[in-house]
């Protein structure tokens, strides 16, 4: 069994909703999930950076929390994205289909076909997949070092059942 630790930024409405219901799965940048930054000195300053960004946009206008959480799932339930064999298929999917390899909705439906073809093959359900996504665009005094560190890790999840709440921020 593999144990993760990782930060998510939401609304307290929104955390109220995780609190009763559970986290819910919802489109992303690449695809379906819940998706949380890996565990690492700057992750929760990368949910903050993500509410802020999400606040200037217009879309997060209550105060911010910042969940963090443990992720549990066996191995052949989780993907490893930044494996080369399987950016290398991701691309060859995007071709075959034709996407757009700039439209965040594309690419969301290229993840999302890869993970359906996983299953089936595999006859085992991604629970979990690592991808490097770009760091929210710079809000505030916080600026991610991009060129020292490359693209931050974030932990999609596919299934909700393998997150446990370990403690949450209201700021």
């Amino acid at each position: 069994m593999l144990r993760y630790k990782g930060s998510h930024g939401t609304t307290e409405g929104r955390y109220e909703e995780i609190v009763n219901k559970g986290f819910s799965c919802g489109d992303g940048r690449a695809g379906i999930g819940v998706y949380f930054w890996a565990e690492g000195p700057l992750y929760i300053e990368l949910a903050r950076a993500w509410c802020r960004f999400k606040a200037k946009t217009g879309g997060y206008k209550q105060r911010h929390v910042i969940i963090i959480v443990e992720l549990e799932a066996d191995e052949d339930e989780t993907i490893d994205i930044e494996d080369m064999q399987i950016k290398n298929y991701i691309f060859y999917l995007s071709e075959k289909l034709g996407i757009d390899k700039d439209n965040d909705t594309g690419i969301s439906r290229v993840y999302d076909l890869l993970f359906d073809e996983w299953e089936k093959t595999r006859n085992r359900i991604v629970k979990m997949y690592k991808v490097r996504l770009a760091p929210p665009p710079n809000t505030g005094s916080f600026r991610y070092p991009m060129k020292l560190l490359g693209a931050p890790l974030c932990y999609v999840v596919r299934k909700a059942e393998i997150i446990t709440v370990i403690s949450v921020q209201h700021y």
